[in-house]
């Protein structure tokens, strides 16, 4: 009875609530990829300067990109060619330049709209928006997507508050990233040159070999 009465206060003392918009997208009526385009994920800009922020949508896009069959470039290779015409180079030129100096089938681009923390004694809120779009060679718009979401909390621990909000943000731009992706098609997986999946009769016919070679 005792713990009922010291744990039953603190229950109230923390109140989550997190609040999401639909996933807005297109997609161009034209839309498609071959099985083995290149995509070139670009360095993520937008209001955020946090590299860590950066690499984890980035990161996550990429892996979500290869969920759905994409053939994602290196990072390694991508960055190597901003580093070699510079960053600033690259902002003005148009996606069609870019895929053609990457060498790219596509290129996604991800750009972070909005970061807005706001932390006031027991009260502390974090609102996410960004934007993902992917461009063909050509330069045309394959697939654009914008999400946002925005949580907050409140607490007596100000550092903890701090930190459950403001800093713990990996798996919320995880989920900010998995959402927006679900609105993008998947391509065919290629088929590996010389492999055959054998069908059911190729099998049983397989089978039916070993059983009279083991009888002989």
């Amino acid at each position: 009875m005792i713990a009922r009465k010291t744990l039953l206060p603190a229950l109230f003392l923390l109140i989550l609530s997190g609040c999401s918009s639909p996933v807005r997208y297109k997609i161009a009526g034209d839309f498609s990829m071959p099985r083995a385009a290149t995509v070139a994920v670009l360095p993520v800009s937008g209001v955020v300067d946090d590299a860590r922020v950066k690499d984890i949508f980035r990161n996550t896009a990429a892996k979500k990109l290869q969920g759905k069959n994409y053939n994602v470039l290196p990072f390694e290779y991508v960055d190597g060619v901003y580093v070699k015409y510079g960053s600033s180079s690259f902002e003005k030129m148009t996606p069609s330049e870019v895929s053609g100096l990457i060498n790219a089938d596509s290129i996604l681009s991800i750009r972070i709209t909005g970061w807005e923390e706001d932390l006031f004694l027991s009260y502390a809120s974090l609102k996410i928006k960004a934007e993902f779009t992917l461009y063909s060679d050509k330069g045309v718009t394959l697939w654009q997507a914008a999400y946002s979401t925005k949580e907050s909390d409140m607490g007596l621990d100000r550092e903890l508050l701090k930190f459950g909000v403001l800093k713990a943000y990996e798996a919320r731009i995880e989920r900010i990233v998995g959402a927006a992706f679900v609105s993008l098609p998947s391509v065919s997986r290629p088929e590996e040159p010389g492999v055959k999946e054998p069908g059911i009769k190729e099998k049983k016919e397989e089978e039916q070999k070993k059983f009279f070679d083991w009888l002989g």
